[in-house]
């Protein structure tokens, strides 16, 4: 990620609400807790990817990245999604990176559960099916709990080889770039759910798709 880029993606998204018939509400922030943070949140739209970290960022102080459906990286947008903090679902890297900056609390993350996007849902007696989806039943996906409790395994494992295997602590400190193991071993990860939902539901021409024709040039009518 390059923080100069992030910071200046959230000023013109900022701008850009500004000038726009853009509310943004938010409910319950008070409750968000410290330590490093999995945001799950149900999926609506593709612009939440870039939504979300700047406004859960004015809140948090600390940079939210997020995974992306590989077809978000296509074309000229592709560099600049990479430079936000945004990673492609199919980054062979992506769980060591989700991992590494867990630990160290370099950056929070929005992964959406539901695996793609869902505008239409009835509820199921199933608890492991969350709803429909194009008239088939979906189940969640369970990549957010896996990687919490991954995250902490490797918190517990480093504290307990400290003392009893210090050449496994180390090797297991490269491996995750770790620079200082005080904030790692006092750190705590937590799963955060945001409910997310739009007023008017259905999307229509605005500022960002005007925009995206201009500077993005030719782009696929399903990124459009």
């Amino acid at each position: 990620m390059n923080y100069s880029a992030y910071l200046a993606t959230g000023q013109i998204i900022a701008l850009m609400e500004s000038f726009s018939n853009i509310k943004v509400k938010i409910h319950g922030q008070e409750l968000i807790p410290n330590g490093s943070i999995i945001f799950v949140v149900n999926h609506f739209t593709r612009i939440e990817t870039l939504l979300l970290p700047y406004h859960i960022y004015t809140h948090t102080h600390v940079p939210v990245w997020s995974l992306a459906d590989h077809s978000f990286f296509e074309g000229p947008l592709s560099g600049f999604l990479q430079k936000v903090g945004a990673v492609s679902t199919r980054n062979p890297d992506r769980d060591l990176l989700i991992v590494k900056s867990l630990l160290t609390g370099e950056a929070n993350w929005i992964i959406f559960p539901e695996g793609q996007m869902v505008k239409d849902k009835e509820a199921s007696t199933k608890p492991s099916i969350f709803g429909l989806h194009r008239g088939k039943l979906r189940s969640a996906h369970t990549g957010a709990a896996t990687l919490a409790l991954r995250t902490e395994f490797y918190r517990k494992r480093l504290r307990h080889l400290l003392s009893e295997n210090p050449y496994e602590a180390e090797r297991l400190q490269n491996m995750f770039q770790i620079d200082d193991l005080k904030p790692v071993l006092e750190g705590t990860t937590w799963i955060v759910p945001i409910n997310l939902t739009y007023y008017p539901l259905r999307a229509r021409e605005n500022v960002l798709s005007t925009l995206a024709d201009h500077f993005a040039g030719t782009i696929s009518d399903r990124l459009r």
